[in-house]
């Protein structure tokens, strides 16, 4: 999930180089601030163009927070004629309106899971991304600061709630029409779920997307095995 955040904490980086002044217009000025903020979003968090950030970037998503963000710090006079302007001045401007950073925020998250993302729609719960970004996204004020949104934070609070769904769906996808897994689909989803929670529980998933592989493999046979001993699930015949 690292790319939500990076996305708009290099654009507000980049929007936070200049200084005050009004000796063009104002949609020159917006116009401007819109080509800043996308062109710092297409970067990436590693300042450097790579394929998610600028995919990110073309969205319309990115598109309408960059129009209505720039908007925001035009009405708010903050804009200088570059269409740049101050960290502290952009912070206030998203915390008066931080839903304006929703839709590109929504537009990382999806893009963030990858090319899966339409595989594993159909196995999510009622909503599937759609509902999972929002909840995600949603009511960002609290962690809004000076240099964009404070990622490891928003990861901590609300990780665990979205991307254990995410990461059953795509483990029931996985095993998707393989007559070989050994377990029912019902079976299944029990056992994705305890190691699916689990591994976020301890620690092994983190905010770049990764995960500790051996780790998660050693905890899915461990959980599979008390679950088939106590009955819990039952291995086919």
């Amino acid at each position: 999930m690292r790319g939500v955040a990076a996305a708009v904490v290099l654009a507000l980086c980049v929007l936070g180089l200049g200084a005050c002044g009004n000796s063009v217009s104002a949609a020159d000025r917006i116009a401007k601030c819109e080509k800043i903020f996308l062109g710092g979003v297409a970067k990436g968090d590693s300042g450097s163009d790579s394929g998610l950030a600028k995919a990110i970037s073309q969205s319309g998503n990115a598109r309408s927070t960059a129009a209505q963000l720039c908007r925001d710090a035009e009405d708010a006079g903050v804009l200088n004629d570059d269409g740049d302007s101050s960290s502290d001045d952009i912070r206030s401007v998203l915390e008066d309106n931080p839903q304006v950073l929703v839709p590109i925020c929504e537009s990382a998250f999806r893009a963030g899971i990858g090319s899966t993302a339409d595989a594993v729609e159909h196995y999510l719960p009622t909503g599937g991304l759609a509902t999972l970004a929002g909840k995600y996204c949603s009511d960002l004020g609290p962690y809004i600061t000076d240099s964009g949104l404070d990622e490891n934070a928003l990861f901590k609070d609300r990780g665990r709630e979205v991307l254990v769904p995410i990461c059953v769906a795509s483990a029931e996808q996985s095993v998707a029409g393989d007559s070989s897994y050994p377990f029912t689909q019902a079976d299944s989803v029990k056992i994705f779920t305890r190691v699916c929670t689990e591994a976020w529980d301890k620690g092994l998933v983190h905010l770049d997307g990764s995960t500790d592989t051996a780790a998660v493999q050693a905890l899915a046979v461990q959980i599979t095995r008390q679950m088939v001993n106590s009955g819990e699930v039952t291995v086919r015949q």
